[in-house]
Parts: C-alpha cells; sequence; structure tokens
C-alpha cells in the first residue's frame, strides 16, 4: 500500500487525482464472484465483458476503430449502456 504521500505527490506532478485500480483476472471467475454481492457481480461483470472486447480489439489490431466507433455512438445515443454500445460496434466491426 502507498503512503499518503506519494498519492499526494503523483496528484501535483501529472496534476490530476489518483485513485487505485481493482486488478481483473489475477484469480478464477469463481472466487471473484464469491468476493462480492450480488448486485457487485453485476457491475464487475459488464466491466468484465467491456475488458475481454477491448482485450480481443488491441489483438487483433481493431482498437482504433473500436475507440472511434464507440465515441460516435454514445454522442448520438445516450440511453444505451457502455456494454451494449462496445457490443454493438465490435459486432459491426467483424461483420
Amino acid at each position: 500500500m502507498l503512503r499518503e504521500e506519494i498519492y499526494q505527490k503523483t496528484a501535483v506532478e501529472f496534476a490530476t487525482p489518483v485513485g487505485v485500480a481493482n486488478i481483473i483476472g489475477y484469480k478464477t471467475k469463481k472466487e471473484t464472484i464469491k468476493e462480492y454481492t450480488e448486485s457487485g457481480w453485476k457491475v464487475l461483470s459488464k466491466d468484465m465483458e467491456i475488458n475481454d472486447i477491448i482485450k480481443e480489439a488491441i489483438s487483433d489490431g481493431k482498437y482504433k476503430e473500436l475507440s472511434r466507433g464507440v465515441w460516435n455512438l454514445r454522442g448520438k445515443n445516450r440511453r444505451l449502456s457502455d456494454v451494449t454500445i462496445y457490443k454493438r460496434i465490435w459486432e459491426e466491426i467483424n461483420d
């Protein structure tokens, strides 16, 4: 764990707030589910779907196209969830 002085120094240096990300993927899916409540797992599972799509896009060399499509669709329709947007754009790219 980092000391508070390091957080403050980093925040001042980069002129941005600093947070700690939850690392996903170093445990099995069953172990991860046990750590979360049902509502927490629903949110995490959506994030994991988005991460999988991004991972595939990077490995296939289609990340730039994916990010542009997500940006355009978010601007047109703000009612769609992030998972729906990513899935829709990923299907369009791969068809």
